[in-house]
């Protein structure tokens, strides 16, 4: 499912990585980054969060082709599962 979903991120991955260059050529000075990754254990309150937002939007994913039923479900399952290990939304700074 990951895999599907990343083909069609419009390219979010790359603005997070270019958020400095960007902020630099509207004139900012001194800017910099730092991304940080956080990763999570299946059934944690973060990761239910996720889990959550995959079943509130998960009929328009399948809708807009971005994942079938049968790979949705077993990702919201993962989550829900202790063993697994998930990253979390990479948070930027610059």
């Amino acid at each position: 499912m990951r895999s599907q979903v990343r083909s069609r991120a419009c390219g979010f991955e790359a603005v997070q990585a270019s958020l400095p260059h960007l902020l630099a050529s509207l004139g900012l000075a001194d800017v910099g980054g730092e991304g940080r990754v956080v990763f999570g254990r299946g059934g944690s309150p973060a990761v239910r969060v996720i889990q959550a937002g995959l079943r509130q939007v998960g009929d328009q994913m399948i809708a807009a082709g971005l994942v079938d039923r049968s790979a949705l479900d077993e990702a919201i399952v993962y989550l829900t599962t202790p063993a697994s290990m998930v990253s979390l939304p990479t948070m930027v700074s610059a």
